[in-house]
């Protein structure tokens, strides 16, 4: 028994980069309420099994920004029949306000799976991918999926350096003072990557792939697992009976058949790699029972 069978980092590139691409692609679309929790849900799940200590340090963030997005949504949008209160002859409607929830739903996921994208599909398996025929291109994605747990490092870096120092400016200006600070250190290490990679000949010959990864029976099964969550997903949750309008009255599609159908797919699509986790460590526990 092969110890890494049920490990998310050994799959075939395709394979994940497929995955990960088409969850993306629903979490864009859904805007559903309960396809939209489902996601938030189980993206953390995600991330506590794939990157536990990077989605620890960017969760206080992308929560706080998904919570300026929904209080702020009903101050530019004051569409809807509900209104709670005025704010300087603004209507502070609850549909803006539902809607305002579903887009910072929507941001929380989309960061939780571009950080598990950034962690899985490394710059090796980007190369494997698309090096042959694009290099640059594919050179350039796996600089930008970096930046994002390199600027998550710089953060912490940063916040703990701060709670060194005497606390003299408020909250605000210590948050923006680190943003700043973090942008500077992501702007010099670009220039200092783009010297050191002209400086070693980089575009001058063609460039080789040194790791290769072979499509198993574990992969065929993986894909076709997800083939069939995402196609059952995409033909019920893009049929009527899983729409949803917010403005200028909340209308979404009540619970029926074809929208429960379409949650179960959905959940069991998302849930690939926690299954991947658990089905690890269930192999790992009856290997040391061996011993």
């Amino acid at each position: 028994m092969v110890l890494n069978m049920f490990d998310i980092y050994s799959l075939h590139p395709a394979v994940t980069g497929i995955y990960f691409i088409v969850v993306i692609i629903f979490t864009a679309l859904f805007v559903h309420p309960v396809f939209v929790l489902l996601n938030v849900v189980l993206s953390f799940a995600t991330c506590l099994c794939c990157c536990k200590k990077e989605v620890t340090v960017s969760t206080p963030y992308t929560l706080g920004f998904g919570a300026a997005i929904t209080l702020i949504n009903p101050l530019l949008n004051s569409r809807g029949d509900t209104v709670l209160f005025t704010f300087f002859g603004r209507n502070y409607t609850l549909q803006a306000l539902i809607y305002g929830a579903v887009l910072a739903g929507i941001f929380v996921c989309s960061i939780n799976w571009f950080t598990c994208l950034g962690k899985v599909l490394d710059s090796d398996k980007i190369l494997f991918l698309f090096g042959g025929k694009f290099p640059y291109v594919c050179r350039m994605l796996s600089m930008v999926i970096g930046l994002v747990p390199f600027f998550q490092s710089k953060m912490e870096e940063i916040r703990q350096v701060q709670s060194t120092i005497k606390k003299e400016k408020s909250s605000l200006k210590r948050s923006l003072g680190a943003l700043n600070t973090a942008f500077g250190y992501a702007f010099e290490h670009a220039v200092q990557l783009s010297f050191a990679m002209k400086n070693r000949g980089w575009g001058a010959e063609k460039t080789t792939r040194y790791r290769t990864y072979p499509f198993k029976v574990r992969d065929t099964a993986v894909f076709l697992f997800c083939f069939i969550g995402s196609a059952g997903t995409a033909t019920l949750a893009f049929s009527d009976a899983c729409g949803a309008v917010f403005t200028p009255v909340l209308q979404a599609a009540p619970m029926s058949p074809k929208l429960a159908a379409g949650a179960v797919c959905y959940t069991f699509f998302l849930l690939m790699p926690v299954i991947l986790k658990v089905l690890k460590e269930i192999q790992w526990q009856f290997l040391k029972s061996k011993i």
